[in-house]
């Protein structure tokens, strides 16, 4: 049958994982996590899928970095602890993944786990930013737009909102275009056209 020999793949596979995450190796230990937390070739247990992440970053395994980030903001197979969460975020950020940058900035502005702090939330939204990431133009126009750790200035916040919109999922697509509606009506055409410039630039 067509589906026998899928299953049976999948089997050995994890029996693979299963012996190199036991010898300690991070990849094979990522991979498990994975099936545990999809409930691929394995009954969905996100308690043992966070242990395997866990694993794996400890030993710098990245997207296990993240992932066990984002497992302890939300209480995902673990207790949940916004320092923990902070701590793997930086870890992740420090090595430059963008989405872990937006989640330790968005920390730092709300105090989520970290000290309020809004030039050092700034400072990881230009990292993010500077990735592509579409959250951190966002939270950029928002910035400019309110003077918020830096001078107000609405054509610099237009631009991260046109960058926004252009980049961004439907809802931050929506949001960034309600923002940019908003400025473009209250701006003069010679800046509104200036800060497309600078977007498309």
């Amino acid at each position: 049958m067509k589906g026998l020999g899928v299953k049976q793949d999948a089997e050995e596979a994890l029996s693979l994982y299963r012996q190199a995450a036991g010898q300690g190796f991070a990849v094979a230990q990522y991979n498990l996590g994975l099936a545990y937390r999809r409930g691929r070739g394995v009954a969905q247990d996100l308690t043992e899928a966070a242990g395997w992440f866990l694993q794996a970053a400890e030993k710098g395994h990245l997207r296990s970095q993240y992932n066990s980030a984002h497992n302890y903001l939300r209480g995902t197979g673990v207790v949940r602890d916004e320092i923990e969460a902070v701590k793997w975020f930086r870890r992740t950020a420090e090595r430059g993944f963008d989405r872990a940058q937006y989640q330790l900035a968005q920390a730092h502005r709300m105090g989520r786990g970290a000290r309020v702090d809004q030039g050092e939330a700034l400072r990881w939204y230009w990292a993010a930013a500077m990735q592509g990431n579409a959250f951190a133009y966002y939270c950029l126009g928002r910035a400019y737009q309110n003077g918020q750790g830096m001078v107000e200035d609405d054509v610099e916040a237009l631009k991260w909102f046109i960058l926004a919109e252009e980049n961004g999922a439907t809802k931050l697509r929506l949001a960034a275009s309600q923002r940019r509606s908003g400025l473009s009506g209250e701006l003069l055409s010679v800046s509104v056209d200036h800060a497309r410039a600078l977007a498309a630039s």
